[in-house]
């Protein structure tokens, strides 16, 4: 999901970033019962590349009951106030970007390109307090470059509590998982030399990074299923090149190789699916993630040229691990720009749901159980530009109220509005929104906003959206009066 480039060529690659434009985005198509909605990320001003992505549930709407929504961290690099280096930043359901988590940290130097954005996962198990710790990663233009930090955030994901703090080195670090079934971090990358080793994945031990699987070349992400199976997907480092591969290793074998210390390796793996190649063109892995059934979804590009573009991206679907009768192929669910002059990268993933991502659904903040099932796909438009990042969201095509949103994607999927317009950030669309305090009732309250915000133009009580709190934003909210949550 990473960086492609070797150290011989990082001067050629750089001199061609530096003069090229980001061209409009042409994002992802969905397939056969996929849709895909693209709300357009603000593009932060300086930023550079985006590494990994997570989902996360922040308290960012406010009221006395109001629900966490639905958030997503970055791990992005750029040029932050004179200062190059990679932080955390955190953008709303909408790709809205609310802020930073903690500072930009850079190691290595200063000056552009001198260190680039890597992996990010938030590890699923808090600390006594409540308090999660976010792991992102970086590396620098040296072999030998790369680092893992944390930065430690409160439960509602709105303050610091610590950090940036340096955690330890790894060359060439791309990626961390984490066991469900163990809860040991896993890490990808190398353990010296980010050019020449072949790509692995590791533990620390606290004191060393101790192998667990090779590869069997490049690559640059993996994932476990909910049983604690492992998935990696192979990549190498400029095409056309030979068929790639995602490899299955079992619980038990991983949990072997971990107790052990002997690393596995392709030939030991349990299952071997070939990525498929579209008109010729190799694919090589990207990001993998699962779902809650044990699905894989996989992001592979290819096509790339001696500037390290791509003009071929998909999205596939791998079925859960079934021993008595393995998955043998992958089945794509959506396909990027294939027009050159337009490459899109499609790198790290999320998902975000309670069963899977054919099942589509709507999420419902006053049920944390109904949590709408989609796939965060993120997408760079000319690598290192500081172009748009699209997020796309991919589910079944169900539109209710034929809005153009699909219903899964929709913040009022039972009332049309195209726009989205959620000016309290708490997942309900304005459209239907007379909630104005955030106490999961309309009622006298609101109606006393309304009145003190009457010809105004509070975003928030303005339900239609026009500018002005007038008699259309009156009628919707009469239509909702005494209605409790959820409202779409």
């Amino acid at each position: 999901m990473r960086w492609k480039g070797r150290l011989k060529t990082f001067g050629a690659v750089l001199a061609s970033l530096l003069v090229a434009s980001a061209p409009a985005g042409a994002g992802l198509v969905g397939g056969t019962g996929y849709g895909v909605n693209e709300p357009t990320m603000d593009t932060r001003t300086g930023k550079s590349y985006a590494g990994g992505m997570d989902v996360v549930y922040a308290q960012i709407a406010t009221g006395t009951a109001a629900a966490k929504t639905r958030s997503f961290l970055k791990c992005e690099d750029g040029d932050w106030s004179g200062n190059w280096g990679v932080q955390v930043a955190m953008y709303d359901y909408r790709g809205k970007f609310v802020g930073t988590l903690g500072s930009a940290v850079n190691p290595y130097g200063s000056g552009m390109y001198s260190v680039f954005a890597q992996g990010l996962k938030v590890d699923p198990t808090p600390d006594g307090g409540g308090n999660r710790a976010v792991w992102f990663s970086m590396t620098g233009s040296g072999a030998d470059e790369g680092d893992w930090y944390t930065v430690t955030v409160n439960p509602d994901f709105n303050t610091v509590v610590s950090g940036p703090t340096a955690q330890f080195s790894q060359a060439g670090n791309w990626e961390v998982e984490w066991n469900p079934v163990t809860g040991q971090g896993f890490f990808a990358g190398k353990a010296t030399d980010a050019w020449v080793e072949p790509h692995a994945i590791y533990i620390w031990t606290g004191t060393k990074l101790q192998k667990v699987v090779d590869v069997g070349g490049y690559s640059c992400g993996f994932a476990f299923d909910p049983d604690g199976n492992l998935y990696t997907g192979t990549y190498t480092d400029s095409g056309p090149a030979s068929q790639q591969y995602v490899r299955m290793y079992t619980a038990a074998q991983v949990a072997a190789a971990v107790s052990s210390g002997t690393p596995l390796t392709p030939a030991a793996a349990a299952n071997t699916i070939a990525i498929p190649s579209p008109n010729g063109v190799y694919l090589g892995a990207n990001d993998l993630e699962a779902d809650v059934d044990g699905n894989i979804y996989l992001t592979a590009n290819g096509a790339w040229d001696d500037t390290y573009q791509s003009d071929v991206g998909y999205v596939f679907r791998i079925d859960a691990w079934n021993p008595s009768s393995p998955p043998t192929t992958m089945t794509r669910i959506a396909a990027g720009t294939m027009d050159p002059s337009n490459p899109d990268w499609q790198k790290a993933m999320a998902f975000d749901g309670s069963s899977n991502l054919a099942e589509g659904g709507h999420y419902d903040p006053t049920n944390p159980s109904q949590m709408g099932n989609r796939l965060y796909v993120d997408q760079d438009f000319w690598w290192g530009s500081g172009g748009p990042d699209v997020v796309s969201g991919l589910s079944t095509s169900t539109d209710t109220d034929a809005d153009g949103v699909p219903d899964a994607l929709d913040n009022a999927h039972l009332t049309a509005n195209a726009a989205q317009q959620d000016a309290d950030q708490d997942m309900y669309g304005n459209i239907a929104d007379a909630d104005f305090n955030n106490d999961g009732l309309v009622g006298t309250t609101d109606m006393a906003i309304l009145k003190a915000n009457w010809l105004g133009s509070n975003p928030v009580v303005d339900m239609d959206g026009n500018g002005t709190v007038g008699t259309s934003d009156f009628t919707r909210f009469k239509s909702r009066w005494l209605a409790s949550a959820p409202f779409f």
